[in-house]
């Protein structure tokens, strides 16, 4: 089934910004007042109304006029959605891509999170590829906004049509756009700011968004509440602003800081400038003493320089005699060095021959304590030998005494370990009858206890059965109760309230049809008086602008027509001679034109000749007013003053009275219209005579002058012509200007009376919507009450019967149980008897078996010791055999070894080592007496030597 899907968009003043989309129940406000309920079916409208005919309030600021999506979700292809009117709706089935419309307004509007989108990723927003669609690298969605007023805030108020538009790539780069200039998403939500327009903000209601705000919390509820006043938008501003002032403090605390560690470090440096001058101060005294210093010290230096030379003298004189004397002295040192060298060699061979005796008296010194040592070393080992071979004689008569008494143990325990294996062998046959004793006892108390098992699970199953039986008679009891209950409290039949509401809700359909109509007739001429104001708007502009450009070029003419005064020194003479306000003479002439060049170039600068009452007054002032030219006016007969066709006074109008003066400075000045012109016809010319070019040439008989502004006064005859004209025209403009604005005037009174009227009318067809929207709310939920109502009554009967036949079927089996609970107890006292017997028989069969065990262990320990000792005995008995044995061949070796220390014994002899030592002490005393008179011979040749 289709579901109508309305999406309302629009922002400004007062206004929202509302988009419901997919097929849920939920309700949304229309652009007309409605509040409308999304349901599956046709919409509750009422009929005739045509959403699309609702007029548009004058609050609006932007108005969504077209929504195109690309690459964004389900739509592949650039989709288009127009909304032409404040209310639009999207029909379609279940997953046609309704949902994705509002994802879309969403996302170009900034939202960052996946989930709020009902993605796992960014990423998922672009179309991911279909059977037979290939995926595509990038999605956008672009709003298009209607901003014919101009009430968008910052400088997008100057654009009719705002585009706002977001592009994502797979590459996940997201750019954001306001009419195709890239911006940041910054600017998209402060564009937006106030309205109730965001990813997140109220304006946009999807699933489940109704129940969140009449759950929200106070302060959830804050927020919105903030976002629908408009007050965002400034704490936005009051947070980014209280932020730079935060941000401001702390660079002012900063910039404190920076000033006193500066003004710290100023001290610091001034102390150090300060000292650093006493530095420099003191370096330049030091530096002058030092100089000072090393000049003084030069001079002693040469001082001393001149006394060490004549040392030097001195010095090398006497040390050329004591040369003399060292050289004589040196020769009889070298005797005495010979005779001391003699000696000392003589010295050194006694005292070889002294150490060789005394190294043979040490070696056998030596020698004589070895053999004295050796003797008693070999005492000793002899009698420690003779103690082994005693000790070995007597273990080994030990060991053989164990030896005999182990081999009678072996024989014992040989005995003993047969008679013990045969008591275990007898003990294991009375074994193996017990534990089959046992095992058929115990097989008979399983089979007892499984039948009581059995039983006991069969009569568990019962009694849950009758637990549940009481259970569910009691909720069935309470069910019934309940629905009894329910079945009082069903309103009874509504039809005669119903039909006075559905006669209410008719007669106001019919006054909302043609209010509709009254107010599309106010709309099309407020429309036409709008049109009419803004064609006044223009027209008032366009002559209030004329008029500006021409006043302005008229003020600036003037403004250079003003620069035209003299200068300060010739103004002051003017005015102390009475001719400050006087005329000058471009100010009275008119020029042809195109002619103004030619006049300039022929009168230069009597062009701004000032006029004087009689040109006799020159006489009377008293100093020279530098460059400046005067003229009086003087009228004469108009018959003398008819210029020639071709002259150049021809092309001049001006006063009768000044004619004369002219005609005076103009006389034999004739026109031509080119420069080859005047050269052609200037054979024609007199003497005195010029030909003059609207350029400004002049051309003589014999000579040709060429013309170039050089003067403030050039241009000055133009301006003037162009003057006069722009007077005229404004005069005309400004006729023209206020005739616009009156009728701008009347427009605007006339468009503001039939404004007021058409918003009274609104109010008035809203109030009355609103009423009939009530009377259809109220009627539909009446017939949805009714309808519940039956639908309930009969669904109550329907249960109550059911209830019935389940409270039969649970009493019978509630009462099959409690029989079978009778039967299986019976039972159950029979099995429990069977199975204390077979317990008991049991007890009794492994009480037997225990001291069967018991008395086998006891069997097999006896006899596993006896083996044991049986083994022992005989390993000890091989063991101590085999040391007698050992002790015999050691008591061999050591009486060997006894024999061989006695025969050293008897061989050591010392007396030759005594009579060798003491023929050596002789001779050392000998060569020790001639060593002590031969240094005697050394000392005596050393103390000539140092003498």
């Amino acid at each position: 089934m289709d579901v109508v899907v309305p999406i309302r968009l629009r922002v400004g003043e007062g206004d929202e910004f509302l988009a419901c989309l997919g097929g849920h129940d939920f309700g949304c406000a229309c652009g007309l007042g409605y509040n409308y309920t999304l349901c599956r079916g046709p919409p509750l409208w009422p009929r005739g109304f045509v959403p699309q005919a609702a007029p548009a309030e004058t609050k609006t600021l932007l108005r969504l006029t077209q929504i195109k999506l690309a690459g964004f979700k389900s739509f592949v292809d650039p989709t288009a959605i127009g909304t032409p009117g404040q209310l639009v709706g999207i029909v379609g089935p279940n997953g046609c891509g309704k949902s994705n419309v509002i994802d879309a307004v969403r996302w170009v509007l900034g939202e960052s999170k996946a989930s709020a989108l009902r993605g796992e990723s960014m990423q998922d927003v672009i179309f991911n590829g279909a059977g037979e669609r290939k995926p595509v690298s990038r999605a956008s969605v672009e709003l298009v906004f209607d901003n014919s007023l101009g009430r968008a805030s910052g400088q997008w108020s100057q654009f009719a049509e705002l585009s706002i538009k977001r592009v994502l790539s797979r590459d996940g780069e997201s750019k954001y756009y306001i009419n195709n200039l890239a911006v940041r998403r910054r600017d998209i939500t402060d564009l937006f700011l106030g309205t109730g327009l965001g990813p997140r903000a109220y304006a946009i209601i999807e699933q489940g968004m109704i129940s969140r705000i009449i759950e929200a919390k106070p302060e959830e509820l804050r927020v919105f509440l903030e976002e629908a006043a408009g007050v965002s938008k400034y704490k936005e501003r009051r947070k980014e602003t209280e932020g730079r002032l935060a941000d401001t403090r702390e660079n002012l605390a900063r910039v404190e800081d920076i000033r006193g560690e500066l003004a710290q470090q100023l001290e610091k440096l001034e102390a150090q400038a300060k000292v650093a001058a006493e530095y420099r101060e003191f370096e330049a005294r030091l530096t002058t003493a030092q100089r000072l210093l090393w000049f003084s010290r030069q001079q002693d230096a040469a001082r001393a320089s001149e006394r060490a030379a004549a040392d030097v003298a001195r010095q090398q004189a006497a040390y050329e005699a004591l040369l003399t004397e060292l050289r004589s002295v040196e020769s009889q040192i070298e005797t005495l060095r010979a005779e001391e060298n003699a000696a000392r060699d003589a010295v050194n061979r006694e005292q070889g021959e002294f150490y060789g005796s005394n190294a043979e008296v040490q070696r056998l010194e030596q020698q004589l304590s070895f053999q004295r040592e050796s003797q008693q070393r070999l005492a000793q080992q002899l009698a420690q030998a003779e103690g082994q071979v005693q000790a070995l004689k007597d273990e080994r008569g030990a060991t053989s005494d164990q030896a005999t008494a182990m081999e009678r143990q072996f024989e014992e325990a040989a005995a003993r370990r047969e008679l013990t294996q045969e008591a275990a062998l007898a003990a294991q046959a009375a074994l193996s009858g017990l534990e089959a004793a046992v095992q058929v006892a115990a097989g008979a108390l399983g089979e007892r206890q499984s039948a009581l098992a059995g039983i006991e699970q069969t009569r568990q199953v019962t009694e849950n059965s009758r637990q549940h039986a009481n259970k569910a008679l009691a909720q069935l009891a309470q069910r019934r109760e309940r629905l009894l209950n329910e079945q009082r409290q069903v309103p009874a039949d509504r039809a005669e309230e119903l039909a006075i509401v559905q006669e209410q809700w008719e007669q106001e359909r019919a006054e909302v049809e043609a209010r509709v109509a009254e107010l599309e007739a106010l709309k099309l001429d407020l429309e036409a008086l709008q049109q009419r104001n803004r064609e006044c708007a223009d027209q008032a502009q366009a002559a209030a602008a004329g008029f500006s450009e021409l006043e302005a070029r008229a003020k600036a003419l003037a403004a250079l027509q003003a620069k035209l005064a003299p200068a300060e020194d010739t103004a002051a003479w003017l005015a102390r001679q009475g001719l400050g306000a006087s005329r000058r003479l471009w100010q009275v002439m008119e020029v042809t034109p195109g002619w103004e060049d030619a006049l300039e170039a022929v009168l230069r600068e009597r062009l701004n000749a000032v006029e004087v009452a009689r040109l006799e007054a020159a006489l009377d002032w008293a100093e020279h007013p530098g460059k400046l030219a005067v003229f009086e006016a003087e009228s004469a007969p108009e018959s003398d003053l008819i210029p020639e066709a071709a002259s150049l006074l021809a092309r001049i109008g001006v006063a009768p009275a000044l004619l004369p003066l002219l005609a005076t400075w103009l006389a034999g000045v004739r026109c031509a219209d080119s420069l080859q012109a005047a050269l052609a016809a200037r054979h024609e010319l007199a003497i005195g005579e010029l030909l003059v070019t609207p350029a400004g040439h002049l051309v003589s008989l014999h000579g040709l002058c060429y013309f170039a502004p050089d003067t403030e006064l050039h241009g000055v005859l133009a301006r003037q012509r162009e003057l006069a004209e722009l007077e005229n025209a404004l005069a005309g403009l400004r006729e023209s200007a206020q005739a616009a604005r009156q009728e701008l005037l009347e427009v605007e009174a006339s468009l503001r009376a039939r404004q007021a009227q058409y918003h009274a009318e609104q109010q008035a067809f809203s109030s009355q919507q609103r009423r009939c929207h009530d009377l259809e709310m109220e009627l539909v939920q009446l017939k949805q009450a009714e309808e519940a109502a039956r639908r309930r009554r009969e669904q109550i009967a329907k249960e109550l019967a059911e209830v019935d036949e389940h409270v039969a079927q649970e009493h019978a089996a509630r009462e099959d149980a409690e029989a079978a609970l009778a039967a299986q107890a019976e039972e159950r006292e029979t099995l429990f008897a069977a199975r204390d017997l077979a317990r008991h028989g049991l007890n009794e069969a492994e009480v037997a078996l225990a001291r069967g065990r018991e008395a086998l262990r006891g069997a097999e320990n006896a006899a596993q010791e006896a083996h044991f000792q049986e083994r022992g005995s005989r390993e000890r008995a091989a063991e101590l055999h085999q040391r007698v044995a050992s002790l015999g061949e050691q008591l061999a070796r050591a009486e060997a070894h006894l024999a061989q220390l006695q025969g050293e014994h008897t061989e050591i002899d010392w007396t030759p080592i005594e009579r060798a030592l003491q023929e050596a002490l002789t001779r050392r005393q000998q060569i020790e007496q001639a060593l002590a008179a031969a240094r005697d011979r050394e000392a005596i040749a050393g103390a000539r030597l140092r003498q």
